[in-house]
């Protein structure tokens, strides 16, 4: 598993500066939350991560 540093080394696309997500939580509830900052990039094996 690579983590990825710098955000510069991954090939931007574009940025959404804020969405609101539904996640899992550990007591097994959705909740809703704000991410901002969401980059959206070209690498394949990426294409399902959310990077926070």
């Amino acid at each position: 598993m690579k983590i990825y540093g710098p955000i510069s080394e991954l090939n931007i696309l574009g940025i959404i500066h804020a969405i609101e997500i539904s996640v899992l939580s550990l007591d097994w509830k959705w909740k809703q939350v704000k991410v901002s900052e969401v980059f959206i990039t070209n690498k394949s094996e990426l294409e399902s991560v959310l990077i926070l």
